[in-house]
């Protein structure tokens, strides 16, 4: 992205968001292990952020975006309050991530603040008319390119790529200790930003040699990370890009008959077999295989109904004899599945946060996209990031279902920000 000439903030947001996508750390320091960049970059920048909209004079809560930002806001009371009245009960304190339990859990709310808040001014207030969002998803499709061709390596040589953490360090420390999983970890992640960045880039431009290969690269990153969800969200996003946004009813139909081909005729031939295998066994649904995340999600849900408000929050930990091996573990900081982690550790405001920073930002982007894209005032750039973001949005919509525990997601608040931001400058504008 192309330095602005008015505020030279272009560089400065790109790092940041990079961060976010990719969970660049500095490793272990100190008692911390994994110190990313972005927990020490986010609130520098919410401080430089205010700074910079109290000097002109601009609202800290842009109209269109106060939706998203009082959901976060919150959550992150929720979680101070769960934090006083329900202390930490991790012997991992400052655990390496939310899945601890301790007070590092909170801190990534606070860290998902940060972010939004600065996508949304930046994208509100700060992006100039010479700066370009094209670039910045050219950077993410090379990236991601770079990362995931970099991890299918590393598994097969049994190392780790330096500086990465989190989903790109899932099957432990060998890169082939999969267990009976057979995931490698960070594909998927790789894999769908790099198909929502190309959704992005040709919103409006012919399809070409170029983009099928690369969109072939990243299909391939998919089914190689054998995540099923993951799978079947990238179809789901492919829908809605190709159906509703794009209104290719034809080709969505014949790119859709080739895929599940391929993937068929893969899982029977493919040299990769066991992740390719692995994305086509659905027999017997989530409770026969995930029965410890069903177990979880319908304990999560029996915990929402007697704590609706704000939940039991992220320092509880209960062992009910019933429970299946590690499930304890799980719920002490969230379910197998941001959803459930939502619903039993904040409650409704949980269910707040989701249907505004999730839901609402797919469907208000969608909207726009549908309804206001041949208007001179909705941009090229502004089209090329919300399709990115639908994209995005879409198959996290699908893998929350068996995924994560929802506060943690730094990407949706950044998402969240950048749409709500752009929207509410497009609002302006008419």
């Amino acid at each position: 992205m192309r330095l602005s000439k008015g505020g030279g903030v272009g560089w400065p947001f790109m790092i940041l968001f990079l961060s976010v996508c990719y969970p660049f750390t500095f490793g272990q320091i100190g008692n911390l292990p994994d110190l990313k960049f972005i927990e020490w970059m986010a609130p520098l920048a919410l401080f430089i952020g205010i700074n910079r909209v109290l000097r002109r004079r601009q609202s800290l809560m842009p109209h269109g975006a106060r939706n998203v930002i009082i959901a976060t806001m919150l959550l992150l009371a929720a979680s101070c309050a769960h934090f006083i009245f329900h202390p930490v009960s991790s012997e991992h304190l400052l655990g390496a991530g939310a899945g601890s339990g301790g007070i590092r859990a909170y801190y990534t709310i606070f860290i998902g603040f940060c972010v939004l808040m600065y996508s949304t001014w930046f994208s509100r207030y700060w992006v100039k008319y010479d700066m370009s969002w094209e670039n910045l998803l050219w950077y993410v499709v090379w990236i991601s390119l770079l990362i995931g061709y970099a991890r299918l390596l590393t598994y097969f040589i049994n190392v780790q790529i330096p500086f990465l953490t989190e989903h790109y360090l899932y099957s432990g420390k060998g890169g082939r200790l999969l267990g009976e999983a057979h995931r490698i970890g960070g594909l998927s992640f790789a894999s769908g930003m790099g198909l929502s960045a190309l959704a992005g880039i040709y919103y409006q431009r012919r399809w070409s040699v170029g983009l099928v290969v690369l969109a072939l690269a990243f299909l391939f990153l998919a089914i190689m990370s054998g995540g099923r969800a993951y799978v079947v969200g990238v179809f789901f996003a492919f829908f809605v890009y190709l159906v509703l946004i794009r209104k290719e009813f034809g080709r969505a139909t014949i790119l859709f008959a080739i895929a599940l081909a391929v993937i068929s005729l893969s899982s029977q031939y493919a040299l990769f077999a066991k992740q390719f295998g692995r994305i086509t066994q659905y027999e017997g649904g989530i409770e026969e295989q995930a029965s410890g995340r069903y177990v979880a999600a319908r304990y999560e849900w029996s915990i929402f109904l007697d704590n609706l408000l704000i939940g039991k929050g992220i320092g509880w930990q209960h062992i009910p004899k019933d429970a299946p091996k590690g499930l304890s573990n799980i719920l002490t900081s969230g379910g197998h599945g941001s959803y459930g982690s939502m619903l039993g550790l904040f409650g409704l405001i949980g269910v707040y946060f989701l249907a505004s920073l999730l839901f609402g930002t797919l469907l208000r982007s969608l909207h726009y996209l549908r309804r206001y894209a041949s208007r001179p005032w909705f941009s090229t750039d502004n089209k090329m990031i919300l399709s990115y973001i639908v994209f995005q949005l879409s198959i996290m919509s699908v893998t929350f279902f068996v995924e994560g525990n929802g506060f943690d997601y730094l990407r949706l608040y950044t998402y969240a920000g950048i749409g709500s931001g752009i929207i509410s400058k497009m609002r302006y504008a008419k």
